[in-house]
């Protein structure tokens, strides 16, 4: 008895969160995946279009500008999302794409297209 209250009212909270989801990236142009990894203390100083793809993972106290790219990108094996490391700064239109990994501390100018890994 308690499986079938528990479908009746998944399905329509179910609903309410994808609703929810498409009316903040509607509103925020910032589509966030809902598989990706995000830390604590995301910053986003201005609205503008930034994408956050499937399996990325953002570590702590990241700062995202406008335009910044974070997604999947590869071949067969070799395809993969960023790893993005704590206290990073993703200036203005930085593509971050394929299987990388960008260290702690580290940042990203703005225009820049990181294919592979960012140190500490």
């Amino acid at each position: 008895v308690l499986a079938l209250r528990w479908k009746v009212f998944r399905w329509p909270l179910g609903k309410v969160s994808v609703l929810t989801h498409e009316v903040i990236e509607i509103v925020t142009s910032i589509p966030l995946s809902h598989t990706a990894k995000i830390g604590q203390g995301l910053y986003i100083p201005h609205l503008g279009t930034i994408l956050v793809g499937d399996k990325v993972a953002i570590g702590d106290n990241v700062t995202l500008h406008p335009g910044v790219v974070l997604g999947s990108a590869g071949r067969a094996g070799k395809r993969g999302a960023p790893t993005i490391g704590n206290h990073v700064f993703d200036a203005v239109g930085a593509l971050v794409i394929g299987a990388v990994t960008v260290g702690n501390g580290a940042a990203v100018g703005a225009g820049t297209v990181v294919t592979r890994d960012v140190p500490h």
